[in-house]
């Protein structure tokens, strides 16, 4: 499918989606929020994509939501809404995505595209790259995105930069647990082939019940949790996917989901 707002090319089991709009800085309407969500469920649903990696085209990750739709949503309760509940589930369907994401940010990320951060499972940052949540400075609030905001860096440290707006290093959001890597602007593709390549190699099926254990086991009580984990080791014990991976280890080779990538 051809897309307005982004760049999407598919290889070797790896999706790479561009945010593109760079006369805006990569920021976010309603058309791409749309897009986001398609893309990322069709990723989903293909048994070919493997990984998905998320970045921004130039030298801007994402610039937050784009402020021409901000300005008809002031005049509009109800298409503020929608936009807010559509942000929302696009944000949600990245999150839940069964594929891992890599977010590689090349550029400076802000109020709604750190959204988009925060809902990866892998960042991976530039040395040059400042975040921020400057929609204070605008009258606003990072509503929808603080849900995601908060479950990854905590709700302290999410109150001293939502209520002060002020930018941040790359280095500061690594000690934050918002990037997971920090690397030199020249090094970042290939920091992303090699966390790319470590994900090809775990079985499809055991990378997708990882992140729903993850996403389980952080929303319920020790309770729950201790009746919920042992099902899904022996339902995974039990898988075909295991079986072979087993297998493969004895037999000294590589499983046969890692030769097909």
């Amino acid at each position: 499918m051809d897309y307005q707002t982004l760049l999407v090319n598919i290889d070797s089991g790896i999706a790479y989606v561009t945010l593109h709009r760079p006369d805006k800085r990569n920021a976010m309407n309603n058309h791409m929020i749309e897009e986001l969500g398609h893309v990322f469920t069709n990723c989903q649903n293909d048994q070919g994509t493997r990984v998905i990696v998320l970045t921004g085209t130039g030298n801007t990750f994402c610039a937050g939501a784009d402020l021409h739709d901000m300005q008809s949503a002031t005049q509009s309760p109800d298409y503020a809404k929608q936009m807010g509940l559509q942000l929302g589930k696009m944000l949600q369907c990245i999150n839940q995505c069964s594929r891992p994401v890599i977010a590689m940010v090349n550029g400076p990320a802000m109020g709604g595209g750190m959204g988009l951060v925060c809902v990866a499972d892998i960042v991976l940052a530039s040395s040059q790259v400042n975040f921020s949540f400057p929609e204070v400075h605008l009258g606003l609030v990072p509503a929808v995105i603080s849900p995601f905001v908060i479950q990854r860096i905590g709700a302290i440290q999410t109150r001293r930069f939502f209520l002060t707006g002020e930018p941040f290093s790359a280095k500061a959001a690594l000690m934050l647990g918002l990037v997971t890597e920090v690397s030199a602007p020249e090094q970042l593709n290939e920091v992303c082939q090699t966390y790319a390549r470590h994900l090809l190699a775990g079985g499809p099926q055991a990378l997708a019940e990882c992140k729903r254990l993850i996403h389980y086991v952080t929303a319920n009580g020790i309770e729950k949790n201790l009746k919920y984990t042992p099902e899904i080791f022996v339902k995974m014990l039990d898988s075909v996917e295991a079986k072979e991976g087993i297998q493969a280890f004895h037999e000294k080779r590589s499983p046969n989901w890692y030769k097909n990538s």
